[in-house]
């Protein structure tokens, strides 16, 4: 009790190194849940309950979508997915400052694997997998069925804030302009992402018609340079008319 309390009074954090390890995932075989190595959860509770989670911040690593219930016990995550060699000047820099993360999520982290698609149909006994997902997968399925989900698609934190003013979008010939202006309304330099999704009119799936398509979908992306706080720059990004048409395997529509 001593040690917490002189801790919690000095301003120093701890960097806790955590995630999937080989064991849990690779090449050549499925893994049946989103668990990662329980010394590693059992390790970090403790440093939490003696320190604080104010005090720790987890750099977390991994292939693949994981379990991230730790996060009751940090005040931070900093999410490297599988850097390689250069990984840990990579960390270094993110966490001194030296660089904004500006990084967003290219995959959807479930609360479970049992939120996912292919749940009913992962990891078989033998080596026949059905792939019934059909053009549901990732944020296309979460999105269409209303399914809850720890962090979206497309998510990611920065150290600075920003605003963008409403998309202005222009047609001709059948391709679209999309531009963005973005604002760094935050005290700290750093880039930003525009994602530019589509609503479907089908939005709850439309049997009826035969209409299979999701109810959202990612039609282009931008990142804006490096903005020092207060500037602002434009994203343009670009999109055909292509990229809203749905397939329709019995020919009716």
């Amino acid at each position: 009790e001593k040690l917490k309390q002189e801790y919690r009074k000095k301003d120093c954090v701890i960097l806790y190194f955590i995630g999937l390890t080989e064991s849990y995932e690779g090449e050549g075989y499925d893994r049946k849940n989103l668990k990662i190595p329980q010394n590693q959860e059992e390790l970090l509770a403790e440093i939490a309950e003696t320190v604080g989670k104010d005090h720790i911040a987890a750099i977390s690593f991994g292939g693949a979508p994981m379990d991230f219930s730790f996060e009751k016990n940090v005040g931070a995550i900093l999410h490297m997915y599988l850097g390689g060699q250069a990984v840990g000047e990579s960390v270094a820099d993110l966490i001194s400052g030296e660089v904004n993360p500006s990084g967003k999520l290219a995959e959807t982290i479930p609360f479970s694997e049992k939120d996912t698609p292919a749940w009913r149909y992962f990891a078989p006994p033998n080596d026949d997998v059905e792939y019934r997902e059909s053009i549901f997968v990732g944020y296309r399925y979460y999105e269409t069925f209303h399914v809850p989900v720890k962090y979206p698609f497309g998510y990611g934190l920065s150290y600075t804030t920003f605003s963008w003013n409403a998309p202005q979008i222009t047609w001709k010939d059948g391709s679209a302009t999309a531009t963005v202006e973005v604002t760094n309304t935050g005290s700290v330099a750093g880039k930003d992402v525009v994602e530019l999704y589509a609503q479907s009119p089908y939005t709850d799936y439309d049997k009826e018609n035969g209409v299979e398509k999701p109810s959202v979908e990612l039609l282009a992306y931008g990142k804006t340079s490096v903005l020092e706080p207060g500037a602002s720059e434009t994203v343009t990004m670009t999109f055909d008319e292509e990229q809203f048409k749905a397939y329709d395997a019995n020919g009716a529509k």
